[in-house]
């Protein structure tokens, strides 16, 4: 896919109007949400430069975490349309995979289990992770599945579950 296409599915997830170029401006310069996925999307390809990329790559993670206070892996996979309603402290481990339809709020965590593991969490469409949760491990969040806040999810979810505690466990 396309980088602005990419980019455009975005500015759609959080409500802005595309068409309307004054509301697209304001988007791209002041929405935190859609400056961080730019900088991932951007990140994402410029590590395929030759020689270069890595530099340029390290560059703009760093910008990026400068500029939302997230961190975000440019070998992570996240796919157009996720959400961030509040994009301050996420952190989203390499191999972490996030499908369309999602949404991350604040303080959420996605990495492995532990520093010896190369395994990490899948969260599917349409998914509402909620603040300060935290997901590690080589699970797989369900489709439609809803995180409570301050959640620490060990384990794979159903779809269309709702799950919270430390440990997390479904509620219903």
């Amino acid at each position: 896919m396309n980088f602005f296409t990419e980019i455009h599915k975005d500015i759609k997830a959080h409500f802005i109007n595309a068409k309307n170029p004054i509301a697209l401006t304001k988007a791209i310069f002041f929405n935190t949400s859609i400056q961080l996925l730019i900088n991932y999307r951007l990140a994402k390809r410029s590590a395929r430069i030759p020689v270069i990329g890595g530099t340029i790559t390290h560059i703009i993670c760093y910008l990026s975490q400068v500029l939302t206070s997230c961190h975000i892996s440019h070998r992570a996979h996240i796919e157009p349309g996720v959400y961030f309603p509040h994009p301050t402290g996420i952190v989203i481990g390499e191999g972490v995979i996030i499908k369309s339809n999602v949404t991350i709020y604040q303080n959420v965590t996605f990495g492995r289990k532990d520093k010896y593991s190369q395994k990490y969490p899948i969260i599917n469409s349409g998914a509402t992770i909620y603040c300060g949760s935290v997901i590690t491990g080589a699970i797989e969040i369900g489709e439609n599945c809803t995180i409570a806040a301050n959640s620490v999810v060990l384990k794979t979810t159903p779809n269309d579950s709702i799950v919270g505690g430390i440990p997390a466990k479904q509620l219903s």
